[in-house]
């Protein structure tokens, strides 16, 4: 029987590690004049290397484009097994082959495999959160050595999936917490294959509890952010109406519909609108 480890006021199962969180940097190219940094937040059990790789395209049309493309990696390490009961007796499950498979949050503070909840529609508590938030801003802290074509730093940030449910809750955070906060730092989103975060802030030890409070209970305001929504026409692990649902809960969202399923678009055309996206939400913040 295993026993859960306490993190703040939530608790983290066993059955997952915190480990040390990795990054992979992709600068801008050398012959074009830099503009700023993209961060790509990978999706449920997958990694920074599998982003990478998934994200390829898009990183040779962001480089090209003068944007650092940086790689980060959720802290939480998913168990490649997991102890359920059926029956009244414990039964042990495979969870996948993949190695080094990681998750932003979890959804059950007993099973750290289990997402079954992700997408229920019902309130509930992201564990883990706190730690995710500190591999975000330690990057966002990280002093901006290279100079930008007009010396103004620029950052946004892409989530894939999972990544895209962070990518809400940091859009919350960025619009709402004080302007010294390095939260702010983020000047735009793009959401690929998200949908709506369903989280409820129960850790009265965060600083960022009455900040987030009750997202699924608090949309009455749109979000002020430069949105930017990759919705695939065939995607069957998220339905395109729940990523519409997303997009709803921003003030001016702009849309990017493609014609795959659950995966980032990389066809030249997408990757292009995407730089487009980036460029003109450089140009409102240098305003």
């Amino acid at each position: 029987m295993s026993i859960p480890v306490a993190v703040h006021s939530h608790t983290v199962p066993a059955s997952t590690r915190m480990s040390a969180s990795s990054k992979i940097t992709v600068k801008a190219s050398l012959n074009v004049v830099r503009k700023g940094r993209v961060l790509l937040l990978h999706g449920w059990a997958q990694n920074a290397a599998v982003m990478r790789i998934k994200a390829k395209s898009l990183t040779k049309k962001l480089n090209r484009a003068g944007y650092d493309c940086v790689f980060l990696e959720a802290p939480h390490v998913l168990p490649m097994q997991s102890t359920i009961v059926i029956e009244g007796f414990p039964v042990l499950v495979d969870n996948g082959s993949r190695e080094n498979a990681r998750a932003w949050f979890l959804y059950s503070d007993t099973d750290a495999a289990n997402a079954t909840l992700s997408q229920s529609g019902e309130p509930l508590t992201y564990v883990g959160l706190e730690e995710t938030w500190t591999v975000i801003e330690n990057e966002l802290m990280q002093p901006d050595t290279e100079p930008t074509v007009d010396g103004v730093p620029f950052c946004a940030v892409l989530g894939f999936s999972q990544g895209a449910v962070l990518v809400h809750l940091l859009s919350i955070l960025t619009t709402r917490l004080p302007r010294d906060s390095p939260f702010r730092r983020i000047n735009a989103c793009l959401l690929a294959s998200g949908f709506a975060a369903q989280h409820v802030s129960k850790d009265m030890t965060s600083p960022y509890h009455t900040v987030l409070g009750n997202v699924p209970a608090d949309q009455s305001a749109f979000i002020e952010i430069p949105s930017l929504h990759l919705i695939g026409k065939n995607d069957t692990s998220v339905e395109p109406k729940a990523s519409a649902h997303l997009a709803q809960m921003y003030s001016q969202p702009m849309f990017l519909d493609h014609e795959k399923g659950h995966i980032l678009p990389q066809h030249s055309d997408d990757c292009a609108r995407i730089v487009a996206f980036l460029d003109e939400a450089r140009a409102e913040t240098n305003l």
